[in-house]
């Protein structure tokens, strides 16, 4: 039995799933020195910001995958992108990414070849980021 080919819309959305998941702990070490100046926060601060940001990423990502892991799980990504770009806070903006990461990852779970989308999906995050 041939296997599906995943399509350009799937592998765009996977791509973007996976980058979009990832964006804060890849830009944490970019952002951190800014935010702490800005911020007015010292080292150990700064630090514990990023830990807390970095945790609700984990925790939401591990909540929610039973829920990611069901069919509609593009609302769940939608409310994740939702709360990452409101970012009331870093744990609020964590969450979000946490949720869109559990969403990506369910996806991938869910394609015929789960294979081959793996693949497309890190070779072009990591092409993107």
């Amino acid at each position: 039995m041939r296997k599906r080919s995943i399509g350009i819309r799937v592998s765009a959305a996977l791509i973007a799933g996976a980058t979009l998941g990832n964006l804060g702990s890849n830009l944490m070490p970019v952002l951190m020195p800014g935010m702490a100046h800005r911020l007015q926060l010292s080292h150990a601060s700064s630090g514990m910001v990023a830990t807390a940001q970095l945790l609700a990423t984990a925790l939401a990502a591990l909540v929610l995958a039973p829920i990611a892991a069901r069919p509609g799980r593009a609302r769940v990504a939608r409310l994740g992108l939702v709360a990452a770009v409101a970012g009331l806070s870093n744990i609020v903006a964590g969450a979000g990414l946490g949720m869109v990461s559990a969403t990506a990852m369910a996806a991938i779970a869910a394609t015929d070849d789960t294979d081959r989308a793996a693949v497309v999906t890190v070779l072009g995050a990591t092409l993107l980021t």
